[in-house]
């Protein structure tokens, strides 16, 4: 469930940003979700 909240923020992210995946921040935060 956590992470499925989780997964809903960054598609939230993404859709205000979308450059966010392009980032190098973006691609960490990503990295530390799949963790």
């Amino acid at each position: 469930m956590k992470l499925f909240l989780l997964f809903f923020l960054i598609l939230q992210l993404h859709a205000l940003n979308l450059t966010f995946s392009l980032s190098p921040d973006g691609l960490s935060l990503l990295a530390l979700v799949c963790r």
